[in-house]
């Protein structure tokens, strides 16, 4: 699949821009921090189920409904950027966490309803949740030393759970409409409990 060939293109330009960027830092106690920002962004996406369900469906979502499986992630990837740089600067917005409760039920129903939503107006949605996904993201890291490493691990990690659901819905789901609703349905429970948990005051 091209597209897939093109996302794969981008992801490891992404990386070797990282590296080059990695060797070019002094050693000692910089070349740690260097280190250390990036290992925090890299781990940093896998603490959460909400955004580790969250990236898979967009990659599921986009390469079942998409006419280029890329466009979804890469409107993802770019409005959670957008929203990191936000957040990281101190821009803050009152139940952000619900929100991004929200987007795992939204994105359940997403795989639910199939081409029944304008693809148009999922992405218009995916754009607002990611965004609030990378406000989010970005308060968290605003402290972190070389907080910009932070971000393009935050962004690789992300990148490589949209590839995850990418790869699935290529092997597993094209022919098992069956399997993508279960899948859907199954985020929506999440997303739900999520929701409540957030409500109540445990998430």
């Amino acid at each position: 699949m091209p597209s897939l060939n093109w996302f794969s293109r981008s992801i490891l330009l992404i990386s070797t821009v990282l590296a080059s960027r990695l060797a070019q830092a002094h050693t000692g106690v910089d070349a740690g921090q260097h280190h250390d920002a990036l290992m925090q962004g890299l781990l940093h996406p896998l603490g959460g189920i909400d955004h580790i369900s969250a990236a898979i469906a967009v990659g599921v979502w986009g390469a079942l409904f998409c006419r280029r499986a890329v466009t979804a992630p890469a409107v993802f990837l770019l409005s959670m950027a957008l929203g990191a740089v936000l957040g990281g600067s101190g821009l803050a917005i009152e139940g952000i966490e619900t929100v991004i409760a929200s987007s795992v039920l939204v994105l359940g129903g997403l795989l639910v309803a199939g081409r029944f939503v304008p693809a148009s107006w999922a992405l218009a949605g995916l754009a607002a949740f990611a965004a609030a996904h990378g406000l989010a993201h970005g308060h968290e890291l605003a402290n972190t030393p070389n907080a910009a490493l932070a971000l393009l691990g935050l962004m690789l990690t992300t990148a490589a759970l949209h590839g995850v659901g990418m790869a699935l819905a290529k092997h597993l789901l094209t022919q098992r409409v069956w399997l993508q609703r279960s899948i859907g349905l199954s985020l929506g429970v999440l997303g739900s409990a999520l929701l409540l948990m957030t409500a109540g005051g445990l998430a």
